[in-house]
């Protein structure tokens, strides 16, 4: 099986990720978002060899200006992994488990 996922997830197709996950219309838009969490995991967990947290911190700026509730979360969601690296779980962010709660309960979007 090929891991799609790990040829998409890169930084420069993070920018262009961001813009298709915010919009409602992509039918890949639950696979992008995962791939937008695996990039941030995989930053956080490398200790930002695979993405520096410059640009993290640039693509999550990004995903809020996009005004998009999936991205915001996704914005939120690493930003306090950034904070707190030590609560990173691999399934949630490498293994697709939080682009499958897109949103947070109390998000209102």
């Amino acid at each position: 099986m090929q891991d799609w996922d790990l040829m998409v997830a890169t930084p420069d197709l993070a920018p262009h990720l961001l813009i298709l996950v915010a919009d409602r219309k992509c039918p890949q838009r639950t696979f992008l978002l995962g791939c937008l969490y695996l990039l941030a995991g995989d930053a956080v967990r490398t200790q930002y060899r695979t993405l520096a947290k410059d640009r993290l911190a640039k693509l999550t700026r990004e995903a809020d200006e996009l005004g998009d509730s999936w991205t915001r979360t996704w914005a939120r969601r690493t930003r306090a992994l950034v904070e707190k690296p030590a609560t990173f779980d691999y399934d949630a962010w490498c293994g697709r488990g939080l682009a499958r709660v897109p949103i947070e309960k109390s998000t209102h979007c």
